[in-house]
């Protein structure tokens, strides 16, 4: 869910990481400014592919069917 973009200053970040980073949980991308020329950019993960869960519980499930065949 995006929720738009919040520009801080280096100071703003330094003064409540904390905070930045609930607003990035939130949802919110910030943009980290230095002299009003943009130095970094925070957001969420892209997530891709499957949950790690997925993938441990099919390995599970593929292991089990290995180990019968022998």
């Amino acid at each position: 869910m995006d929720m738009g973009t919040l520009h801080i200053s280096e100071a703003e970040l330094a003064r409540d990481p904390y905070a930045v980073l609930a607003k990035v949980e939130e949802g919110v991308e910030v943009i980290v400014e230095r002299d009003h020329r943009p130095v970094a950019t925070i957001r969420t993960p892209k997530r891709s592919g499957r949950p790690i869960s997925a993938c441990r519980s099919e390995e599970r499930r593929v292991g089990k069917e290995c180990r019968s065949r022998w």
